[in-house]
């Protein structure tokens, strides 16, 4: 499901529930229609696109707008930076370095960036896993504002350059696998694990490994712009 603004948990329950009763074919694929611009006025959204499968095919459709002051319409082919969903792509990506028996979910995180710190590592970072980074349980902080919001950022920085002091930047607040909380810095190890493996940028072998068999060819992991 691609989103011009965030939907909320409410919204993609209605929609999952009206898919799995109704499906999407026939008169059903108006009502669906018609509930969703529903959905985009009452919570203020500003456009949506979705695609639906069943049974091998492939369904999709769009409504609202990908810009507002000039009206632009929302269409199944608009691009657009599509922010944390990121993550179960490169989650994906992982798992099936895992199926290849490229990478081991339950190998220490060190086994793979033994090189991730210059000095001593933070305590209890050495039980820190992949499976870990994957469900948000390795007990690492989110990401703090100045990684997401930088006029430095450019698009081949190495993503080391997000820990310039990995062992302030990497301590942790609960001990691995204890309890969930969300970490765009965990997702930021994952990547470089993947580099790790792969000998590659992330977003080369994913593209290769996971987007091409796939058929995504209008997606990619490449940075654009932040305009």
């Amino acid at each position: 499901m691609h989103i011009a603004r965030p939907i909320s948990s409410r919204c993609l329950v209605f929609l999952l529930g009206f898919f799995l009763v109704y499906g999407t074919d026939g008169a059903f694929a108006q009502i669906l229609d018609d509930q969703v611009n529903q959905i985009l006025e009452s919570e203020n959204l500003a456009g949506i696109a979705w695609s639906t499968v069943e049974d091998g095919q492939i369904s999709t459709g769009s409504t609202g707008y990908r810009d507002l002051q000039s009206k632009a319409g929302f269409h199944e082919e608009t691009r657009f930076l599509v922010g944390s969903l990121t993550k179960p792509v490169l989650a994906s990506g992982v798992l099936r370095l895992a199926t290849q028996g490229l990478l081991e979910l339950d190998e220490p995180v060190l086994a793979y960036l033994p090189n991730l710190f210059e000095g001593e590592f933070p305590e209890g970072f050495e039980d820190v896993t992949v499976r870990h980074l994957l469900d948000h349980t390795a007990g690492l902080d989110d990401a703090r504002l100045w990684q997401i919001f930088s006029t430095r950022a450019v698009a081949d920085a190495p993503l080391i350059s997000a820990f310039p002091a990995a062992d302030k930047q990497l301590q942790l607040r609960s001990t691995p696998g204890s309890q969930f909380s969300y970490s765009n810095i965990g997702y930021t190890l994952l990547g470089m694990v993947v580099e790790a493996v792969a000998g590659e940028r992330y977003e080369e072998d994913l593209e290769a490994r996971l987007l091409q068999p796939l058929g995504m060819t209008n997606s990619s992991f490449e940075f654009v712009s932040q305009a």
